[in-house]
């Protein structure tokens, strides 16, 4: 721990130039030598102190980088010249003690130093949108920078006590992640994570202004925050393995809306053919059975004719049933007399087959409510 805690003492001004641009004299920490050790002093904000207002105040970005800043950077110098005398006399408890005190102070100076470069005046960017990589990246792990916006929203607001919210990237599954860190700790506590997009949720970064409403804050910091530093922060392998998976995404939702789109369109399609041959085949249907009806009715007359060897009247135990409402000595007996007479006065004439009668009438299949109805018509 106590070779960990020097590494990091001695490294930190490199660490914060390779991953976050943190090492301009001018505009961000610039480092100086303090016997074997390296210290800092506060960087210069890259905008005046009332650039960002409305959205804060200039009151509250002079207190918070003046005071708030200042503080973590003189207490975190105190701990690291503390941190090596102990190194060096061998007092490990208080190399132990010390940790805290470095981790939280090296971490306030580092997500500060990112924090600044993560706002900008409107006029200058800020509030602009993502594009190029940062946009695909952005849509292919949240959906949309709306969906990204109320869920850093609501993570920040969430989060009890002080600490930050951040848009990071996860080099291992290549993606990127919302967190939160307690207090001053830094993003790369939770992993192999770097933070494109910080936002302190201290309250003094907005209490003068938005009293304990951190939640309108956050709504309005969106107004002045600049995507362009965080869309620069990730290399260049990162960039085109975005660029791959936000293209590989959005053709693969291409394919999908369109099979959808397909299936939708077939499914609808058998729709209508099915209820178009429902119509149909009702339709059909009903002709069918209008011309059954007539149909059998005219082979129940033909085969009642006496000319065909029927010299008596159709009965009960014949294979047509008797049409309802008529007396089984009404109408169809008196004309099979008539024709009996009609039959003994004219010459004798060859009598033909008579039709198969049965095999005709059951293949109709005709009920004798349906004759009675069309008799009745």
């Amino acid at each position: 721990m106590t070779l960990r805690s020097i590494a990091t003492a001695k490294t930190l001004a490199q660490s914060l130039h390779q991953r976050f641009g943190i090492a301009s004299a001018v505009t961000v920490a610039r480092v100086t030598q303090s016997r074997s050790i390296k210290t800092f002093s506060l960087p210069d904000l890259p905008y005046d102190y009332s650039a960002l207002e409305p959205v804060i105040s200039a009151e509250i970005m002079q207190l918070h980088h003046q005071k708030h800043h200042q503080a973590y950077i003189t207490n975190y110098n105190k701990a690291v010249e503390q941190l090596e005398d102990a190194v060096q006399k061998g007092d490990a408890v208080t190399v132990v003690k010390l940790q805290s005190a470095v981790k939280f102070n090296g971490g306030g100076h580092i997500n500060h130093s990112i924090f600044w470069k993560n706002l900008a005046p409107p006029r200058e960017g800020g509030g602009e949108p993502p594009s190029g990589s940062l946009g695909n990246a952005i849509e292919f792990s949240f959906g949309s920078l709306e969906a990204l916006i109320q869920k850093i929203n609501a993570e920040g607001a969430a989060l009890q006590g002080s600490g930050w919210v951040w848009l990071g990237l996860d080099k291992e599954f290549k993606k990127l992640v919302v967190e939160t860190t307690a207090n001053q700790d830094p993003l790369v506590t939770k992993g192999p994570l770097v933070p494109l997009l910080g936002i302190d949720v201290w309250e003094h970064a907005y209490y003068l202004q938005y009293k304990n409403v951190r939640p309108d804050y956050l709504k309005n910091i969106w107004k002045v925050v600049n995507w362009q530093y965080a869309r620069h922060t990730p290399n260049q392998e990162d960039v085109k393995s975005y660029k791959a998976k936000a293209y590989s995404i959005r053709t693969n939702h291409e394919i999908k809306d369109s099979t959808l789109k397909t299936r939708r369109y077939r499914k609808a399609q058998q729709h209508v053919e099915y209820v178009h041959t429902s119509e149909v085949e009702a339709k059909l249907k009903r002709l069918v059975d209008k011309h059954v009806r007539e149909a059998t009715l005219e082979i129940y007359d033909y085969l009642s004719r006496p000319t065909l060897g029927r010299a008596q009247p159709l009965g009960d135990d014949d294979e047509f049933p008797q049409l309802e409402g008529h007396d089984d000595d009404g109408i169809i007996d008196e004309v099979a007399k008539e024709g009996i007479r009609e039959q003994s006065t004219a010459e004798p004439t060859t009598v033909e087959e008579p039709v198969a009668e049965s095999s005709i009438v059951k293949s109709l299949a005709v009920k004798p409510t349906l004759l009675n109805q069309q008799h009745k018509r």
